[in-house]
């Protein structure tokens, strides 16, 4: 069934930003301790339309898998509904070199139209790029398949393509890093020179958490995703699984509101996330699909910095969590909020409109930044069609009713429901 709330409204948000470290700092006074969790992997993927200038770092300051169809998505349905299991690669796929399936898949992966030709739209168009076909698209004939390294490697450092070209799927597939804590993200794709059609298979982070650390001092000075993408026409990252960071993804499209790039994310697990499991403060529109993230300080980011201003984002243009978990998971701070969670999304008047399906989402507290920054967004559809047995579903633990409008999701305050939903995820991506 859908369920839309009433018109759009702007929500108050958290003012706090990223974190991850290890090791003293110097120069900072003890903090309280704080540890934080863990987590497993899968895949898929979404479409965008051409060039322009890039982004550095530097410059940005700014479910239960509730049983249940799985969904495929297709160019005429922008971020559709339907079945697919976890998108293996096949080997050699037409490609330059040999891919190996990035992770296994336990349904074959539909066969997918070639990607549409990229057009160019201008920074103020009123049309959202498509999506992508579908995540058969990273091992499509004509791509390169790169492997930045062998199977098994172990990266300290961060791994960097900053000039990519078009059509690349970079193959991370048994590859570990353990670069961070660092300001460098550990990997990352397209900050000179972002190429179109961008894929990111695999990739594994086992960054390490200084529980003395707070909020702030992530923010400072580790500020830094685990995978950075910056693509034209489209970007998709599968498969991949980070533990210990500062932010879980950032899909970049190399400016402010150039509506020519969405994005696919499938088949990942996050845990420990100091701040934001994704980062989308470029709100590129996309789909979030089949993954866990298990234990992140804020859940979702559509927050543009100060320094970029604000937009109004093109109509129809979605941000789609289709068979998602997240839970939220408490950081320490320096000013007198203490030690807590944010929440699910730090939210704002140039965000996307959001469709939630078959997900869910564990709060175990109230927000350090008050009970208004824990709104479901206004307008949000809710979407369960394929799961009416299992709801769209908010585990509070807070006390009392939610605290916030929820946009009509299912509130419940039995752990269990959540426990039930991770070991599920994780039971059907071993």
């Amino acid at each position: 069934m859908l369920r839309r709330t009433g018109p759009p409204r702007p929500s108050r948000t958290e003012t706090l930003r990223p974190h991850s470290a290890v090791g003293p700092v110097r120069g900072r006074r003890p903090r309280a301790p704080r540890v934080l969790g863990l987590g497993v992997l899968t895949l898929a993927v979404t479409t965008v339309l051409v060039s322009a200038p890039v982004v550095s770092g530097a410059e940005e300051a700014s479910v239960s898998r509730s049983a249940g169809q799985r969904t495929s998505y297709s160019s005429t349905d922008v971020f559709g509904s339907s079945a697919t299991g976890a998108p293996g690669i096949p080997e050699g796929a037409g490609t330059p070199q040999a891919l190996a399936p990035a992770v296994p898949a336990p349904a074959p992966v539909p066969a997918a139209a070639p990607p549409p030709s990229p057009s160019v739209p201008s920074a103020s168009t009123s049309q959202p790029p498509r999506p992508v076909a579908s995540n058969a698209e990273c091992s499509a004939a004509g791509r390169t398949i790169d492997r930045p390294a062998p199977a098994g490697s172990v990266l300290a450092t961060s791994w960097s393509q900053s000039r990519t070209a078009d059509d690349v799927t970079f193959d991370l597939t048994g590859v570990l890093s353990t670069a961070f804590p660092s300001s460098k993200h550990p990997f990352v794709t397209g900050t000179t020179v972002a190429g179109a059609r961008t894929c990111i298979l695999g990739g594994e982070l086992r960054g390490t958490i200084d529980p003395g650390l707070s909020w702030e001092d992530f923010h400072d000075d580790y500020n830094a995703a685990c995978v950075k993408v910056v693509a034209l026409d489209w970007l998709q990252i599968h498969g991949t699984r980070c533990d210990g960071v500062e932010d879980g993804f950032r899909p970049q499209e190399g400016g402010v509101n150039l509506n020519r790039t969405s994005f696919l994310i499938s088949g990942t697990h996050l845990s420990n996330v100091a701040d934001d499991c994704l980062e989308n403060d470029y709100t590129l529109g996309g789909v979030v699909h089949d993954s866990l993230w298990e234990s992140c300080f804020t859940g979702i980011s559509e927050r543009p910095s100060s320094a970029n201003g604000s937009w109004t984002s093109p109509e129809g243009e979605t941000l789609t969590l289709d068979h998602v978990l997240i839970g939220l998971h408490a950081m320490p701070h320096d000013s007198d909020k203490g030690t807590g969670t944010n929440a699910l999304f730090k939210w704002s008047t140039s965000a996307n409109d959001l469709v939630i399906k078959c997900s869910t989402f564990f709060v175990p507290e109230r927000s350090v930044n008050g009970t208004d920054t824990m709104a479901v967004p206004a307008g949000t559809v809710v979407d369960d069609s394929a799961c009416p047995d299992r709801p769209s579903t908010i585990v509070w633990l807070g006390g009392g009713e939610y605290p916030a409008p929820t946009a009509g999701l299912r509130v419940v305050d039995d752990r269990k429901v959540w426990d039930d939903a991770v070991a599920a995820w994780k039971a059907a991506h071993s």
